[in-house]
């Protein structure tokens, strides 16, 4: 799984930020996203460091005990992960009116490859079942104007939904509590020199792709770097051999999964750069010989370093984070190249990026005024403090925050609808985010969790 939080970060908590598939926790099946940690074989993380907590995670033990609180609509678990999830299943009826036989209703509907019967996939912005705001992703049809769905084809849907006159009338079946069936991409967000980041495989029921563009674009936003974070640049020149190699492999790139910039996963005890001993794993590297690297993929990276590595003089220009906590190397997360990882920096450490290298995600959601958007904030202004940055901290089950799927715990809010969050106070923004009644677009950074 991948973690976030701690007592070193506004967030406090350890939190899990993502649960991984095809691995010992997913198989178990009983820690979900948002869970907090408050124990890890009998000892109390509940207000500890974030490496501290990796630490104690990556205790080898054969059995592992984790006490968990888990946000209201799940139930508090403990001991040898051996209590069964709960999940709460409602129907729900739905009617949406066309004004006339031909108009769309902007549902999008899949079947499963576990499951029978058909699924709502995505509500269309705009379309007449996005205003009525009633139906969500995920839900399972189970009749369509009378007629039983519930071992149905899209297809068959389709031809009730384009026949009826102007009534259309759902009945779904919702999963109200643990949500445990969505899978989750591999997460995996560095590689070595012989192979780039890749999303194959991923379900084809995540809601990413209609905003993944505005990933794209670096943060005009300034953000607040956590106390006691620091960035240094250096800028380092190497004279060398035309065939010496510069020893380094690097991991990130803008093609992964969260937007890094590169970064160096290990400087081999051959070449250059570590007889000059300046490159640190965990350096972000900014450009090679002017040529920028901040916007590159993992594999223009690559390119780019291996043509200029060619040169008689290389120029290197790097960003080490300096974190408060030093991190032991035994906290660090160790190589696990045979589970396709390979060493990445720990979630503490991208907090002290400064906000020119990161890249944005605009996320929006919907609601109805009775209901809330689902999440709760820390962070922001405080006098004894200073600016932190805003993070979200829960998601709460079947709100708008926990069906959209897209926000994190451990995400950082840098503007909500446009206008930053630096400078705020959390009692300045918790009542602008409550006056927002039926949309709000919120700006978020968001960083992998330290994988354990």
């Amino acid at each position: 799984m991948r973690i976030v939080g701690g007592k070193d970060t506004p967030l406090g908590n350890i939190v899990v930020q993502e649960v991984l598939r095809d691995s010992v926790v997913a198989a178990d099946g009983k820690i979900a996203p948002g869970d907090h940690i408050l124990e890890v074989n009998g000892v109390n993380v509940s207000s500890v460091t974030h490496s501290q907590a990796i630490a104690l995670l990556h205790q080898p033990c054969a059995v592992l005990h984790l006490l968990l609180l888990q946000e209201k609509g799940f139930s508090t678990r403990t001991g040898q992960l051996d209590s069964s999830p709960t999940i709460n299943q409602e129907v729900i009826h739905v009617t949406l009116v066309k004004r006339d036989q031909s108009e769309p209703l902007g549902i999008k509907l899949i079947r499963k490859t576990d499951e029978p019967g058909i699924f709502i996939l995505d509500l269309l912005d705009g379309g007449l079942a996005a205003k009525n705001g009633k139906l969500r992703h995920n839900d399972k049809v189970l009749t369509i104007n009378g007629q039983d769905l519930r071992q149905g084809t899209p297809e068959a849907a389709a031809q009730i939904i384009q026949s009826s006159e102007a009534r259309v009338n759902f009945v779904v079946l919702r999963q109200s509590g643990v949500q445990l069936s969505y899978a989750v991409e591999d997460g995996s967000t560095s590689n070595n020199s012989s192979s780039s980041s890749s999303n194959a495989g991923s379900p084809v029921h995540h809601r990413r792709k209609p905003e993944q563009h505005h990933y794209q674009r670096k943060s005009s936003y300034q953000k607040a770097l956590p106390q006691g974070y620091v960035s240094q640049e250096k800028v380092v020149n190497i004279k060398k051999e035309p065939k010496e190699s510069l020893g380094i492999t690097i991991g990130g790139g803008r093609d992964s999964k969260n937007k890094l910039p590169i970064y160096v996963t290990s400087v081999q005890p051959v070449g250059c750069l570590f007889r000059d001993g300046r490159i640190k794993k965990g350096d972000v590297l900014l450009s090679i010989n002017s040529i920028d690297l901040t916007h590159l993929s993992y594999s223009e990276a690559v390119s780019a370093l291996k043509s200029n590595a060619a040169l008689h003089i290389v120029v290197l220009k790097a960003l080490e984070i300096v974190i408060p906590e030093k991190t032991p190397e035994s906290a660090e997360v160790p190589d696990s190249k045979e589970r396709g990882f390979s060493w990445a920096p720990l979630w503490v450490t991208w907090l002290g990026l400064p906000s020119h290298l990161h890249c944005c995600q605009d996320i929006t959601l919907h609601k109805t005024n009775a209901e809330s958007w689902g999440f709760s904030i820390v962070g922001g202004f405080e006098e004894n403090k200073g600016n932190q940055p805003f993070f979200i901290k829960t998601i709460v089950p079947g709100t708008p925050a926990f069906w959209d799927r897209r926000l994190k715990c451990g995400d950082e809010i840098v503007a909500v609808n446009g206008v930053s969050a630096v400078g705020m106070s959390n009692a300045q923004l918790i009542p602008m985010l409550k006056e927002l009644r039926n949309k709000v677009t919120l700006t978020v950074v968001s960083w992998p969790g330290s994988h354990v």
